[in-house]
This record gives structure tokens, sequence and C-alpha cells, in this order.
């Protein structure tokens, strides 16, 4: 009853038909009388009657009553069924919800599973008793789920808004071997060694912890040491390759990581693999592990390897100073790594590889900046390093990824050789900018839209939209969601206070129709945060004014992968710079750290045209690696300079684009004026 939709379905496709009468019919009550909704239903649906002109009806209706009933009968096979499609399609996710159909993700983009949505009885049909009864008492459930020599299934619940969702993880049954990753031969040779820290990094879905356990598979190939392996839970089962490994799965036993860290260390373990540092506690038991000469195997949800040493320090609940010195008498090595789409279909990795060098070390202890952090990994090549830059560059080189694709990946994308914000070409596969909705800024009114086209091509960071009152700006935001789209099937949340833009039909036609209505005095914003968060999106818009707790916990997503647009009050980029130094607790997000993730922000004013109507007069300050060096110190008076002579990596002020505007007879120039008073 289930089959993969690579495009939109006709309006009139008798499939979809026929789901949509079954799901009219509520699940309820005895068989027969949900048996005896559905023939209702079906026998009282036009639009079925009119697909079949030819064809009995009661024959096609028996045919689905069938179905259903089978369905109804055994709905374990029936959600078996569903992930055996999932993995044959090569999906890396599959996502449900309630009254949502099927959605995975296949080489990075959303595809739409059509027929009837999944109802909340099927899917406890993969649950034992325990985790039924967790998941009816607290509202969510993390299990493994495996069909024999095919694949295992990680299954996460959660409740949102609309009612049940679930983010399901499809794995290899087997862990690979570690020579088949295509890992950087730096990585591989030394992976084995004891002693010490190594770091597993990089966004959701990268597949960080396939390689740290092909990496534990590596180790315990060398020698029969004991070792213990931490997970939430445990998603290979290595103990039949392993016979010296004990595996814990905190799912299944009470405590968390820092206590299963203590245990193990105790039962005399002496290589630990926890699959992630969630929290302070756990990282710096993690660091003491190392501390003692066991090898630690650590994976860390972060965008990138020096984030993720970052994420280490400003965690760190024994102060920074303290944390900075563990971590550099621990760490020996890092591996960050990211799915890109490659020009022939399918997706590769890329990889960065951080080696814990004297020089390293004294850099984390004197917390040295990002651009020596930076030298460092960019000249250490002979040791086996290499930023994620130089691989991206490597892959477009060989041909293997575009150079859109190559600068949207970039981790400092203004500075890539293969093209920054001012030389980033369309991608190739982009199509009309789909409308989305009434009032979205057309590109005329935006008067120079490819600044937002490029823009629009990054796949993690953070995005900011600015301006007064009655500007435009959600519009404008509105609008580079439309950009987003238009490059592939990217699963978007939106958290709104009140929905100003049709959304819907843009977001569900590519496979995304997740959004969240915020009302003030309804629901705690950071909650709303968090519950977007646990659906595994990729971008996440944020239409109302953040709290400091929802802001941090945005700026954790934009550390993490995803990327993140939020629209804030202020009247210039500047201001918005401040704003977000401000209202973030220093003691969560240090000066430091934030400029870091910041993408580009975008300040606008709406200025009467010549000729009648508006036009936006905008002014943007790119995340150049100057630009943030200057929000750090907090020199804003320089980055404003920088600005106006940062042409070529896409910034500009609003007197630079108000002049343009008035060159161009689109605006007079007292309009122009009033507009840059303002």
């Amino acid at each position: 009853m289930y089959a993969l939709q690579f495009e939109p379905a006709p309006e009139k496709d008798i499939e979809r038909v026929m789901a949509r009468v079954i799901d009219t019919a509520t699940l309820g009550g005895s068989r027969s009388e949900y048996l005896g909704a559905v023939r209702e239903a079906l026998k009282s649906d036009e639009d079925l009657f009119s697909l079949i002109p030819q064809q009995h009806p009661d024959a096609v209706i028996r045919h689905y009553l069938r179905a259903i009933e089978s369905r109804i009968a055994n709905p374990r096979a029936c959600m078996e069924n569903l992930l055996l499609l999932a993995a044959a399609s090569h999906a890396s996710d599959l996502h449900l919800a309630a009254s949502k159909r099927p959605v995975v993700r296949v080489d990075g983009t959303l595809r739409t599973i059509v027929g009837p949505h999944v109802n909340e009885p099927e899917l406890e049909a993969l649950m034992n008793e325990g985790q039924r009864a967790h998941w009816r008492a607290a509202g969510y459930c993390v299990f493994m789920y495996s069909v024999a020599k095919l694949a295992r299934f990680r299954v996460r619940l959660f409740t949102q808004h609309s009612g049940w969702g679930a983010a399901i993880r499809i794995l290899p049954h087997e862990a690979p071997e570690l020579s088949a990753l295509g890992l950087p031969s730096g990585f591989t040779a030394s992976a084995h060694r004891s002693g010490n820290l190594i770091l597993f990094t990089g966004p959701a879905g990268c597949g960080r912890t396939t390689t740290l356990a092909s990496t534990l598979l590596r180790i315990g190939s060398t020698g029969g040491r004991p070792m213990a392996s931490i997970g939430r839970p445990v998603e290979f089962d290595l103990a039949h390759r392993l016979p010296e490994l004990t595996q814990i799965d905190l799912t299944q036993t009470a405590g968390g990581y820092p206590a299963a860290i203590r245990e193990a260390i105790a039962s005399g373990a002496v290589v630990i693999a926890v699959d992630d540092a969630c929290d302070p506690a756990t990282m710096i038991e993690a660091l003491r592990a190392a501390q003692l000469g066991v090898t630690v195997l650590c994976g860390l949800r972060t965008a990138n390897v020096r984030l993720a040493v970052d994420e280490i320090i400003r965690r760190c609940p024994e102060g920074a100073a303290a944390g900075r010195r563990l971590l550099a008498d621990t760490l020996r090595m890092a591996l960050g790594q990211r799915w890109i789409p490659t020009v022939h279909g399918g997706r590769t990795l890329a990889f960065e590889v951080l080696v814990g060098t004297p020089a390293l070390h004294n850099l984390i202890r004197e917390r040295g900046t990002q651009f020596a952090f930076y030298s460092v990994m960019q000249t250490g090549e002979r040791l086996g390093m290499q930023t994620m830059d130089q691989d991206i560059r490597r892959l477009f080189r060989e041909g293997r990824i575009s150079r859109a694709e190559a600068a949207s990946h970039a981790v400092n994308a203004d500075a890539f050789g293969v093209g920054g914000v001012s030389g980033l070409e369309p991608s190739e596969n982009v199509g009309a900018v789909p409308a989305i909705g009434a009032g979205v800024f057309a590109p005329e009114v935006l008067e120079d839209p490819k600044v937002f086209e490029r823009v629009a091509q990054y796949r993690h960071g953070l995005l900011i939209v600015t301006g007064p009152p009655g500007s435009g700006r959600s519009a404008t935001a509105a609008y580079l969601l439309s950009l987003i789209l238009a490059r592939g099937r990217r699963h978007i949340i939106t958290l709104e206070s009140h929905f100003e833009h049709a959304l819907e039909k843009g977001l569900y036609d590519s496979g995304t129709d997740t959004r969240h209505k915020v009302q003030a005095g309804q629901i705690d914003l950071a909650d709303a945060v968090g519950a977007a968060l646990n659906e595994d999106p990729d971008v996440l818009f944020l239409a109302v004014e953040p709290t400091a707790a929802a802001l941090t916990l945005l700026l954790d997503a934009a550390h993490s992968g995803v990327l993140v647009l939020i629209v804030l009050p202020a009247l210039s980029v500047v201001a918005a710079v401040k704003y977000l130094l401000d209202h973030v607790p220093a003691c969560e997000w240090p000066d430091s750290h934030r400029p870091y993730l910041l993408r580009a922000a975008f300040a606008q004013r709406l200025v009467p045209r010549v000729r009648g109507g508006l036009v936006a007069a905008y002014e943007i300050l790119v995340g150049t690696p100057g630009a943030r060096h200057m929000m750090e110190l907090r020199r804003f008076d320089q980055l404003r300079q920088y600005m106006e002579t940062g042409q070529m990596a896409g910034m500009q002020t609003f007197a630079q684009h108000l002049s343009r505007l008035v060159d161009a007879g689109t605006v007079s120039a007292y309009n122009a004026t009033l507009a840059q008073q303002d």
C-alpha cells in the first residue's frame, strides 16, 4: 500500500484518493465498525468514482477493504513493509507524524511516500511492553528495531503540537570496515593507538556514529583488551565481533552517560566509546577517563571540529580554564565529516582531521583565535591534518561535486578557493522559485535578489533578517525560505505567532509541511524550539522575538549543523549583532563563539519608488573571518567601515544601496535621504 513518490502526485490519482478516503474514517471501536465506516466513506466519495468509470465500484471497494483488514490484523508487518521500503530506497531517515504522509530522506533530499498515514497503534507494534509504557507515560521514547540481516532502525518518538512524531534513522545491519569509509590516511594510520581522546564530530545524519563504530572495530582487532561502548540506544551490535566488548544501552538501564563511564572504568575497560557527549557531566567524565590513559572515542554533534573544541570548553562544569587544561592534556585527534551531493547523483563524504600536536595544545590552553586554529590545521598536512575546506576543494577539483555545493558546505565560503559569496554560481538544478504565498517579495521588489540566492545555498549556521516594524522583514524571510526550497526538498520547520504568509503549499509540495504556531502565554518559546529540534530539521525559522533561553537553543542548533533563520527587532545589522551578543548569557555562549556561527545578516527598509510602489533598500553583513573578529572584539564602528569596503564579499551599507537606487532612477534623492535618516 506504500509507494515512493519523487514528484507531487497528480490531483486525481486513485491511490491518493483512496488513501485520503481511508484516513477520513476514524480508527476506533471494533474492526467491523471501522471497516463499515470505510465502506460508507468509499461509496460516498465522488472523486473516487470519477476515476474508475469502467470498473464496478463494489469490486474496487472490496479490494481496498481486504488490504485495510490485513493492515489492521498485522500492524507490525505493515510497519516493517514501510521500513523495508525506506531501506530499499537507500534512505537515511524516515519521518512520520500524526495525520501526515511518511517522508524519507534520500541523498539528503526529502521524498514523500504515497499511501495511508501511519497511525499510533502501528508504530507501537514495533515496541515491547516496557517501551510502550514509557512512551505513554513520558511522551517520548528511543529504541532500536532490527530486521534480521537487512537493516537496523533507531526510532525516536516524541510529542509535538499536532500529536505524535517519529524520526527513524536507517542504519546498516553491520558496521562497515574502517577502510571502506574513505577516511583520510592520517586518521586511519593512528586511530588504533592507545590512550587519550578521539572526537567524532558532524551534524545530524553525517554518519559519525557509524565511523565511531568502525573505529572501535579497528581498535578491537589489534588485541583482546577490555572495551565498553555506551549509547542511548546502542545503534550497532558489535558484541558478536568483539567478545571483549561490553555494550551498555542507556535506554535499558538506570543512570546516564557519566555513571556508565565510571562503571566502565571500574570494570577495567581500557577503550570506551561514547556515542554522544550531550551534556557537560558526560564531557568531563570522558576527559577524566582519557586523562587516566583510557582510549575514549567520543561523538559530539557539532558542525565541525573547531566548534567541537569550543563546545567542550564552553560546557566544562569546572570552568573554561580547567576545561582547556583537560582538553589540551588529552586530545589526540578529532575527525569531522559531512555528506555532500555529487554531480552524478548520490553523496560523498568530506572530512577534516585535527591532530593533537604541541602547537595545538598550546592554542587550546591560551585560548587561541580561530585564525590561529585553522592555520595549524592548514599547515599540518604532513602530520595528517586537513581542514574541511581543503577536502571540499579536492572533491571539487576531482569533478565530484559542483561549485555551488562546494561553496555552500564550506566552513568559510567567503575564503573558499572555488568561489566565495561574491563568486558563488547558481546551482545547476535550481528552477523557478516557488510561489509560497501572497505578500512575499517578488524579485523586482527586492531589486537585486542574487545575494539572497547565494546565501540560500548555505547548509548550516545563522542567518538574521532585521528591520523596523512594517519594513517587510518577515516577507523577506519567507522569500529566503522559498529560495532554500528551490535548491532541494529540505526539512524546514517554522515557528510563528501567527502565519503571515501562506507557506503551506510550497512546504507541502517540497515534502516539508511542519509548522508550529507559537501563541504568547500558551507555550514556552524555548520548549517550542526544543520540540522542533527533536524533529531533526535542516532549516529552522523563528519569526517571533526570541527569549534568551530560545536564542541559546537556536545557537546550539546552528552550532550542530542546522541552518537557523531568525527575525530580530533591530534597525540595522550592527544593532542585530549587538542584540545577539547581549541577549544570550556569556556563560552559555561567550562572545568568541557567537560571531563564528553568523553566516549573513540583512537589514531592510521600504522606500517609495518614483513611479509608485515600494522597493526594499537593505544592508548586508557577511560572516567573513574579518567581520567575525570585529564582532568578537565588539568593534562596531570598524564593522560598519568594513561593510563599506566588503563589496567583493557581498556586503553593503544602506547608504551604498540607496545611492545605487537613486542613480538608477528608482527612488528620489529626497526619499533616499529620509530612509537613511530613519
